[in-house]
């Protein structure tokens, strides 16, 4: 088994952030679809960007890009 190391953490959650950042561009296209669909969507969004405060605590020094914003 491979060691886990922080480099290989801090990589992981950059394709995390990569893969947010599409999550928040989907979503907002769904958005003004049905109103069931609006709340899920809300849901979602509340979701995404607790993971993303998750994200942005871990301590991956200035290696974790800020490229997934949306």
């Amino acid at each position: 088994m491979a060691e886990v190391t922080n480099d290989l953490i801090c990589e992981e959650l950059k394709d995390v952030q990569g893969d947010v950042a599409i999550l928040k561009r989907d979503v907002l296209d769904l958005k003004g679809g049905m109103p069931a669909l609006e709340i899920a969507v809300g849901h979602l969004q509340t979701s995404i960007g607790q993971l993303n405060g998750r994200v942005d605590t871990m301590d991956c020094g200035s290696t974790v890009s800020k490229r997934g914003r949306a």
